[in-house]
This record gives structure tokens, C-alpha cells and sequence, in this order.
């Protein structure tokens, strides 16, 4: 049959680019980490407790929502096997998956057929299907409307195969199932998990009918160690079965304020990835599924970090880092390890409560602003319980062993192989301790720009002209430059004003206006962070990482070697000193000027003219491309410099070159 690909972007005023999500979230685990019958039904428990966290359709049933992630439930599965005369292999030999298939059996068979070659390639064995127990009568209507065919799909594990390897095949057999099917059936067919280690259980219900709508749930075979469990309310988000959460490594309560830039760096690597043509690393591709929510593609970045050498607890630390820059607290190698890391990955920041596991380790964690809470008790029989609010499960109180709750930027985890529980400073020694980053950093570290301020040569030989007609060529006026720029000059301080500005937007306005005036600050949807960097210098940080960023799937001296500054505007001599060589590396300029008798056509070869020269230094090893609006004058207009640093910046990421150039 003919499949016709369907766009899973737009749909009349939907735009998938505003998926948010402000949930509840939470884990209930054994901290000796053996699978016992008493950890689901407290997880669920907690589930239907946070009722208050979960929105519910006008049906009254249909929710935007719930899941857990346990451990396989290989008793379960084994007897009900058994039954059909069949063996399944022991715990660790098998994998298994949770796929959303479409409803008509024609498009079923060409999934199934897909999943079948894509684990054929990947040299992985196909044990067999089980159509998931599922009760009709605990959905509501619209998610019975909507409901995909269930299925588990199980795995064998090849001989030779480490615990990491295995987990890595099976990603890379997912990536390839998806590659196959997803961009012909969008939301109709997913693979929810699939791992020899967790199994997700999930639906478009409301978190109190999750065990009725899976029988699974409610088994007294159902064993694990720990239950990680989410209930979703989601924020100018159409609900989906897909978007259910968790995921496959984490549930999320919040949102990412940064998702647009992180994105598009994601997409970036992706490029890069695609540029270098190295086998092992295009399976990798896509790094982000497309039209998936921001919770979605933070599982995606933690999830790939993991299956490219870093362990889940650095994957974390990197994604949602804390306050570190001005931490006077904070010990000089996890300083180090934070800093190294930030010009490896940028942080995907907003208020943020994340639980997290890939089945040996499961925890929690923060952002920055603490601005989502989390609860913690331990009970002196060895359960340990996180949430995103206190009394989720009832514990005695002569059974609690310590109470307690996360701070700012905090991280915990609950080792299930060591027994232990891990708090921040255990954890970020741990990290620091993993590589010599303060050595690298200490050797590599190029000098900062902020030591070229004083005595430096001016940028390209000489300064900046401030005539009145060069001021008024960059769109300055009399107002701006005596009532916002000389208060902020002389007395350090904000421009104030008590009149009200009426004047129109520049998309309705019929006088001609600069480009810049076109684009607006987007403001964080749900919960606004601090965004002054001065009186919020606790939690915030301008500081910026310059210069080529090197090969982001490894770990090495290399990466130390970027430029940091204290924020994303440079002086001339600063500039000049990266013209000069004096950061390592060569630079090239290029002009952004064109003659003004040219018009509208001049204009045009100068931004191909630039887009083409910024391409071709990037290609012959320059390490820095300085583009430059100098020399205006009655007979040269330039480019505005957004549209120039945009169209060279969106050139070199399509042609996988952006990681190699700094570009100012």
C-alpha cells in the first residue's frame, strides 16, 4: 500500500513550537535495588494524588496524560509466555519495547515490517509481539477515538554483547525504525521504550485510570525495583499519545525558556554529523525527533549524550547545569568540570523539576532558579520517595529514616547497583573526578578578552566614526542617544521614561524602520526567569564561550581551548584582538559595505558576496569570521548586521561547518 507522509508540524493555529508542559512528577524506589511487588502500587498511588497536576478533556476522562517507567516485569511476561508454551530468555538477555502502531491493519503490517528490518539490520533477534493488555472501558472517549494499536515488542540479545552495547543497538534500532516510519505516519506510530532494562507504560488518561486502563499495572508478578511516574498537564499543547510522558530516560515538569536555540544547535551537530559522513555517527540522525514537545527533546538530548560515551548523571549535569559561574562555594574541580562542559553544551534552561533513570540509576533534578519544588523521605525499610509535592504515600512517621527537598540547581540520585544515595556534592566530585578538566582547562585556556581592554590596538587600525551622518545612517536619533544611551554611559544606570511610546509596530508602520526593529525578546511562556543579569548575578550569567567548538562526541584537552567573555557585546580593541591573531587561530573579515548607487541589486551581491567568502574561510581552516559594517559613508551603506550574521550563520550550519568557526 501507498503511504502519503503528513505533516506533523502546523495544523490551522497550532504551531508545535510553543509545546510546553507544568506537570507532576515523581519516583518511588528500593534502595537495596531489588525488584519487589511493593514499589508500582505506591508509585501509582502517588499517581492518583496528583490529580490537581493533570488536565482533563471536557469528556471528564480523557487526560492529557500519564506513565511510569519500571523495570521489566520479567516474571510477568515469562508466565504469561509459559502459557503459550513458549520461553523467554533470563533477565538481561531480553529487551523489551512499548510501540504505539496505527489502528488499520494495513498500515500495522507495513510497521511491523519495518520494525522486523530495522532489528534484522541491526543484527538484533526478533522473539516475538504481544498485543498489550488494554481495558477499553477506563479511557475516555476522545482517547479511544484516538487510541493506537499496543504492542510489546521483544528482543533477544545477541552473544558477545556487553550491557552497554546492547543498549546502544537498541537505540540505534529505534533511530532506525523511526527514520523508516515516523515521517509517513506522524503520531500513529512511536516507540515509547525500548531497553533490556526499563519498560514504559503509558496512556492519554488521567494518572488515577492508568492502572485501569493497563491490567499490567495491577499484577502481582509486576516487580521493580523503582517507578518513575508523571502526570501531565500541558500548556498550548494539543495532547497526544506519543507526547505522553515519561519518556524513554525522563519525565519533566516545566518548561525549557531556551528550547528555540537549543534546538537549533541540536540541528547544527546534526549538519556537521551528516558534513563528516562517518557511518557510526549518521545512525545517529535525526539528534531531535521533529514536532515533538520540548520535554520530548530534552529525553532526546539526555538520551544521545548517553549512548555516546557520557553516563547519565554527566548527561544531566550538562543539560540543566547549575548556578555555577558565581558559586563562591562551589569546589574548584566541579568549577572546572562545569566549565569545561558549558563550551561543550549549551544549558537547557527554564524552570525545571526532572526525574530521570536508564535502570541503574534513577533521581532527580532542578533548575538554576528552583523554580519547580521536589519532596523527598526515606523510609528506615529502604524506600525512597520523590515528588514533586509532599505526601504522595503515606509513610508512618516512626518510618521515616530523613525528610527533605531539593534546592536551586540541586541533583540527587539513588544508585540501585551501590545501594546508596547520592547527593549533589557527592556527584559533582564524582564527575569532576572522571577527567583532568582543571589541568585541561589550566593548559588550554586561551588568554580572556578581557586582558586585551587595556593599551590594545583598535579594531582594523582605527575606531569607529561618530559623525552625525554615520549615526543617522545606523537609524540613531536625538532622543535615543541623549535619554537612553547617555544616562546608561555616564551614570550607569536604566533609561527611564514616563511617556508612553505610541509608536507602531514596524510590520504596520509606513515609515521605514531598521531591521532590528522587526524582532521582538520572546518572553518565557508560563513562569518568567530573572533576566537581569546584575541583581540576579546569583543565578545568571552573560558569560559566552567564543571560538570553535571541536568534536562534541569526545572528551579532550581541545575543548578547553574556547574564549570566554563576560558577555555577548565586544569593545573594538577586543575585536581587533581577535583580528590579530592574538586568541590563535586565523580570522578573516569580511566586509559587509556595498555602493549605495547599486541599490536594491548591490545589496543582494553583497549578501551573496558575504554569505560566499564566510563559507570559503570556514572551508580553508579559519578559526574566526569577523563580519564588519565599518566604513559607511555617503557613498557605502552596509548590510544590517543581523541579517548578515543570520544568513552566514544559517549557511555554515547547513553545510555542517558552523562548529568550526567563531563568528563575530
Amino acid at each position: 500500500m501507498t503511504i502519503r507522509a503528513q505533516s506533523a508540524s502546523r495544523a490551522g493555529l497550532y504551531d508545535p513550537g510553543f509545546e510546553h508542559d507544568a506537570c507532576g512528577v515523581g519516583f518511588v524506589a528500593e534502595r537495596a535495588g531489588r525488584p519487589t511487588p511493593r514499589v508500582l502500587p505506591l508509585a501509582l498511588e502517588a499517581l492518583a494524588r496528583m490529580a490537581h497536576r493533570g488536565a482533563v478533556d471536557a469528556d471528564g476522562r480523557t487526560g492529557d496524560g500519564a506513565g511510569v517507567i519500571t523495570q521489566i516485569p520479567h516474571d510477568l511476561l515469562a508466565s504469561e509466555f509459559a502459557r503459550r508454551g513458549a520461553r523467554l530468555p533470563s533477565v538481561g538477555s531480553l529487551a523489551v519495547g512499548l510501540l504505539f502502531l496505527p489502528s488499520g491493519g494495513d498500515e500495522r503490517r507495513v510497521c511491523r515490517e519495518g520494525v522486523t528490518r530495522a532489528l534484522r539490520d541491526g543484527g538484533l533477534p526478533l522473539l516475538g509481539w504481544r498485543k498489550v493488555p488494554v481495558r477499553e472501558e477506563a479511557l475516555g472517549p476522545k482517547a479511544r477515538g484516538s487510541r493506537p494499536a499496543i504492542f510489546h515488542l521483544l528482543v533477544g540479545r545477541p552473544g558477545g554483547l556487553t550491557d552497554g552495547e546492547f543498549e546502544t543497538r537498541l537505540f540505534l534500532a529505534r533511530k532506525e525504525m523511526e527514520r523508516r516510519l515516523c515521517p509517513f505516519l506522524p503520531e500513529r506510530f512511536a516507540v515509547a521504550s525500548l531497553s533490556h532494562r526499563t519498560l514504559v507504560y503509558k496512556a492519554l488518561a488521567r494518572g488515577v485510570d492508568l492502572a485501569g486502563v493497563y491490567p499490567d499495572l495491577e499484577n502481582p508478578l509486576f516487580a521493580t525495583a523503582f517507578a518513575l511516574f508523571h502526570q501531565r498537564y500541558s500548556t498550548n499543547t494539543l495532547p497526544s499519545w506519543p507526547l505522553t510522558q515519561p519518556f524513554r530516560v525522563l519525565a519533566h515538569n516545566g518548561e525549557i525558556n531556551t528550547i528555540s536555540g537549543n534546538r537549533a544547535r541540536m540541528r547544527s551537530r546534526g549538519a556537521a554529523i551528516a558534513a563528516a559522513g562517518r557511518p557510526e555517527q549518521k545512525a545517529l540522525l535525526p539528534l531531535l525527533q521533529e514536532g515533538m514537545s520540548d520535554s520530548a527533546n530534552l529525553d532526546n538530548a539526555a538520551e544521545i549524550l548517553t549512548r555516546t560515551g557520557h553516563s547519565l548523571l554527566q548527561s544531566i549535569a550538562m543539560l540543566l547545569p547549575p548556578a555555577w559561574e558565581n558559586d563562591p562555594d562551589l569546589p574548584r574541580d566541579a568549577r572546572a568540570f562545569f566549565e569545561y562542559q558549558a563550551a561543550r553544551m549549551e544549558p537547557w534552561d527554564g524552570p525545571a523539576l526532572v526525574v530521570f533513570t536508564d535502570g541503574l540509576t534513577v533521581g532527580a533534578a532542578t533548575d538554576r532558579n528552583g523554580l519547580r519544588p521536589a519532596r523527598t523521605v526515606e523510609t528506615r525499610d529502604g524506600l525512597f520517595v520523590l515528588a514533586s509535592e509532599a505526601g504522595v504515600v503515606d509513610v508512618a512517621e516512626d518510618n521515616v529514616l530523613s525528610r527533605g527537598r531539593l534546592q536551586p540547581g540541586d541533583l540527587l540520585a539513588l544508585d540501585l547497583e551501590q545501594h546508596v544515595v547520592l547527593e549533589r556534592p557527592a556527584i559533582h566530585a564524582r564527575l569532576a573526578a572522571e577527567k583532568p578538566y582543571r589541568q585541561w582547562l589550566e593548559t588550554n585556556a586561551r588568554p580572556a578578552l578581557l586582558a586585551v581592554r587595556r593599551g590594545a590596538p583598535s579594531a582594523f587600525g582605527g575606531g569607529p566614526s561618530c559623525s552625525v551622518p554615520v549615526l543617522k545612517a545606523f537609524g540613531y536619533t536625538r532622543e535615543e542617544m541623549e535619554l537612553v544611551l547617555a544616562p546608561m554611559h555616564r551614570e550607569g544606570r536604566e533609561p527611564l521614561g514616563s511617556m508612553g511610546d505610541d509608536t507602531p509596530l514596524a510590520v504596520l508602520s509606513g515609515k521605514p524602520r531598521l531591521l532590528f526593529s522587526y524582532f521582538k525578546q520572546r518572553f518565557a511562556q508560563v513562569t518568567n526567569p530573572p533576566i537581569d543579569p546584575l541583581r540576579e548575578a546569583l543565578v545568571m550569567s552573560l558569560a559566552t564561550p567564543l571560538g570553535p567548538e571541536g568534536d562534541f562526541w569526545t572528551e579532550g584537552p581541545e575543548h578547553a581551548a574556547r574564549v570566554w567573555i563576560d558577555g555577548p557585546v565586544l569593545r573594538p580593541e577586543e575585536v581587533g584582538a581577535v583580528a590579530a591573531g592574538t586568541l590563535g587561530g586565523s580570522c578573516r573579515k569580511v566586509s559587509l559595505r556595498f555602493r549605495t548607487a547599486g541599490g536594491l541589486a548591490a545589496f543582494r551581491r553583497r549578501l551573496d558576496r558575504v554569505i560566499r567568502a564566510s563559507v570559503r574561510a570556514a572551508q580553508e581552516g579559519a578559526s574566526w569570521i569577523v563580519l564588519s559594517d565599518r566604513g559607511v559613508d555617503a557613498r557605502h551603506a552596509a548590510l544590517p548586521t543581523l541579517l548578515g550574521a543570520a544568513a552566514v550563520h544559517q549557511s555554515l550550519v547547513r553545510r555542517g561547518l558552523r562548529s568550526r568557526v567563531g563568528l563575530l
